[in-house]
This record gives structure tokens, C-alpha cells and sequence, in this order.
């Protein structure tokens, strides 16, 4: 069973909507990204097969991934901003190409724009400049 959670991100392309969700528990070890896509905004709304964003994605190097909002660029070109793991009990950001077909997204790490090895772009908190607001992490409880 997958449990869908918070992290609901919803975009229009192509005449369609596209809802981005985050499944499972972040630090589950299976936390993943994936869509849903509608004619309408109020559905019904059917879920695209398999996993858009997981540990295995890309090659991997991407620890319960989640947490994902879309980013607009220029020229039609939007980018996945989503968190995950970069080293046990430290999550970090990342950003990947989101490209589209119509109204189904698909990843990459080789946009000119981007750092192909794909490192963390934000630092964990306790290794920011003082006087920074951070808000800090939650325990491993479940969410409610």
C-alpha cells in the first residue's frame, strides 16, 4: 500500500492538470514523486504508472526523494525543486530539467543550466552563515 501525503503540486500543461505528489513516509527508505494527471480541476484525477522521482532515478544518487514544486523557466523550460537524503539525517535540495510531452513530464540532469553531478544547491542548517532562519527538522515521527 502506498500512502499519498502533503507535498501536492499542481500545474497546467497542454490543457490538462498535472498534480505532482510526494507517497510514503520521507525517511522511509520508499518515498517517491509521481503525477496524476485531469481534464478538470476537479478530477477525477488518474495516476501515471510507476515512479517519476526515485531513489533509483537517474542513476540514482537521489535518498527519498520528495517534496518536489515546479519552477518556471525561460522559453517554456521549468525545473523539479524537490529535498532529499545527501547523507544519513541530512536532507538537502536538489533541482532537475522538467521537460514535457504534452501534458507528461519527464527528468534530466543535463540541462546546460544545471550542475550535472547534481550536489546539494542548499546546505544543512548547522553549516549556514549565523543569523539565517532555518527551520528545523522534524523528528522520524509520522506525519499525522
Amino acid at each position: 500500500r502506498t500512502n499519498v501525503g502533503a507535498s501536492t503540486t499542481l500545474d497546467r500543461k497542454d490543457g490538462k492538470y498535472v498534480l505532482f505528489y510526494s507517497a510514503n513516509r520521507y525517511n522511509s527508505g520508499s518515498y517517491f514523486t509521481n503525477y496524476a494527471t485531469a481534464g478538470s480541476l476537479d478530477g477525477p484525477y488518474s495516476k501515471a504508472p510507476g515512479q517519476l522521482l526515485n531513489k533509483g532515478t537517474l542513476g540514482g544518487g537521489f535518498t527519498n526523494p520528495g517534496g518536489q514544486d515546479v519552477v518556471p523557466g525561460s522559453g517554456g523550460h521549468d525545473y523539479l525543486v524537490f529535498h532529499g537524503y545527501s547523507k544519513p539525517g541530512q536532507r538537502s535540495m536538489y533541482v532537475l530539467g522538467l521537460h514535457w510531452d504534452g501534458a507528461k513530464p519527464s527528468l534530466s540532469r543535463d540541462d546546460a543550466d544545471l550542475n550535472p553531478s547534481a550536489l546539494p544547491f542548499m546546505r544543512h542548517s548547522d553549516e549556514l552563515p549565523q543569523g539565517l532562519a532555518v527551520p528545523a527538522e522534524r523528528g522520524d515521527t509520522a506525519r499525522p
